[in-house]
């Protein structure tokens, strides 16, 4: 079993070279640097001559990385000076290893890195096509982890996109070599996150501390409904998602320019006094937002969403699915219509663009606790194993009694006729519904075609009628 285990990874070498968050033509000092509530701690540009080390979409980092009673007071604003990491490529590749620190808490290594092919459900590496709709198998695109201390000591969900469903890998036991088990109610073809388009799937997602279960679509059909301009895009909370398939429908409410790409929960305090405000926002999450367009580049906005409206919007998705319980849908016979719920509408914390800052396509979010109200967040980008993007790793400074001040996230009750948390399934995924599509249009071309034809004989027959009457003598007549 260890053979195995150590066969199935590979030792990478990565080049981490440091670069600034400011992009304008005169920067400030890099202490200085920052975007809305994030104070700026490093940033890494990453190269590695192995192919498998790129296409980052999603990254976790130990949260707990040291035990609260073991920080002194001058240590009480610093981070370890190693951090375990494990992230997750469009090529269904585990990447692990460490963060680097120095003395101050600024960003400034990656090492120890091991890449290693993740495993289908049926044992075989993770390549290729489906068999059954030549959709992609191995465009992973989130990550969510059981255990606080190690993101390798526990379970491991892995999200992918095309053909979309959730896995869980048991890394405390295996490793990387873990076989899977498809995630109850997320699985492929399920009426839930059919409901994100084919390159749209499940790329935001993570525990919350109660152990229920959040995901988002990044994007959502075409179909799905508008909110005063803005666009909602479907979500579910699994309360229970290791024992039941139960979810509750949990909708967010987004520009319509920009997706979630990213999730995680903030972690809840290591030990040290703080106020009422402070450990109540413990409860909430931040997600990284993404928006695109040629001309002005990637603009990301980071965002709260508090335990409070996730409790409100829990809670309205319960209620939605419960009024729904004995409608079954008429395409699945047994599965539960959840339509309506709630809106969420987080709360800014910052945001970044390529004109102020050093950004490209970040899709990873992951937080780490710090002594007292004190985060580190990091930001890493997806270079789409492409020459003209890169891999860059941005560490950032969060301080939760900042959030305080912000406006609260807030949970509107919404209902709509489209199902869009995962009622009748608007759309059914891959090429199979082209397949569908083409044999529609080659029978109604036939159809026509005969209709064609037969109309063409009947008016022949009609004319040859015609002028055989116009023909026959005067005294015929």
């Amino acid at each position: 079993l260890q053979q195995r285990v150590e066969a199935a990874v590979v030792a990478t070498t990565v080049v981490a070279t440091s670069v600034p968050l400011c992009n304008a033509a005169v920067c400030p000092p890099r202490e200085e640097q920052g975007a809305g509530l994030l104070r700026f701690k490093g940033g890494l540009h990453l190269t590695s001559t192995n192919r498998d080390f790129g296409g980052l979409s999603a990254i976790r980092v130990a949260a707990y990385p040291v035990p609260a009673s073991s920080i002194s007071t001058a240590e009480s604003h610093s981070v370890p000076s190693e951090l375990q990491f494990v992230a997750v490529s469009d090529s269904a590749t585990l990447v692990t290893g460490k963060l680097e620190t120095d003395r101050n808490g600024w960003l400034i290594a990656m090492s120890n890195v091991t890449t290693g092919q993740l495993l289908n459900i049926d044992g075989k590496p993770l390549v290729g096509m489906d068999a059954e709709t030549m959709l992609d198998l191995q465009d992973a695109e989130s990550l969510a982890a059981t255990s606080d201390t190690d993101p390798l000591a526990g379970d491991l969900l892995v999200s992918f996109e095309r053909l979309h469903r959730v896995y869980r890998y048991s890394m405390a036991a295996l490793g990387v070599a873990a076989i899977p088990v498809e995630q109850a109610g997320l699985g492929a073809h399920n009426g839930r996150i059919s409901q994100c388009e084919e390159n749209g799937g499940v790329e935001a997602m993570d525990f919350l501390h109660d152990g229920a279960l959040l995901v988002w679509c990044e994007e959502p059909l075409s179909t799905a409904p508008t909110v005063n301009k803005m666009l909602v895009s479907p979500g579910w909370l699994l309360p229970h998602p290791s024992t039941s398939s139960t979810a509750y429908c949990m909708q967010l409410l987004l520009s319509t320019d920009e997706r979630p790409v990213a999730m995680a929960r903030i972690p809840m305090s290591r030990g040290a006094t703080e106020s009422t405000a402070v450990t109540q926002l413990r409860g909430g999450v931040l997600l990284l937002l993404r928006s695109y367009n040629p001309q002005i580049g990637n603009v990301l906005r980071i965002v709260f969403v508090d335990a409070t409206t996730l409790a409100g919007a829990a809670a309205a998705g319960e209620r939605a699915l419960k009024r729904g319980k004995n409608l079954q849908d008429s395409r699945q016979g047994t599965h539960q219509q959840e339509q309506g719920g709630c809106v969420v509408q987080p709360s800014l914390v910052a945001e970044l663009n390529r004109s102020s800052h050093n950004v490209d396509n970040f899709e990873g979010l992951a937080l780490v606790a710090l002594a007292g109200s004190l985060l580190r967040v990091y930001i890493v980008s997806d270079d789409n194993f492409r020459a003209e993007q890169r891999t860059l790793l941005h560490s950032f400074e969060l301080d939760l009694a900042d959030l305080v001040q912000l406006p609260p996230s807030l949970c509107v009750p919404f209902f709509h006729d489209f199902p869009s948390c995962g009622g009748e399934v608007a759309k059914r995924q891959g090429p199979a519904n082209w397949v569908s599509a083409v044999a529609y249009c080659l029978l109604a071309m036939i159809i026509c075609a005969l209709v064609g034809v037969v109309t063409y004989k009947v008016r022949a027959q009609r004319r040859n009628r015609y002028s055989s009457t116009q023909s026959l003598p005067t005294e015929e007549l």
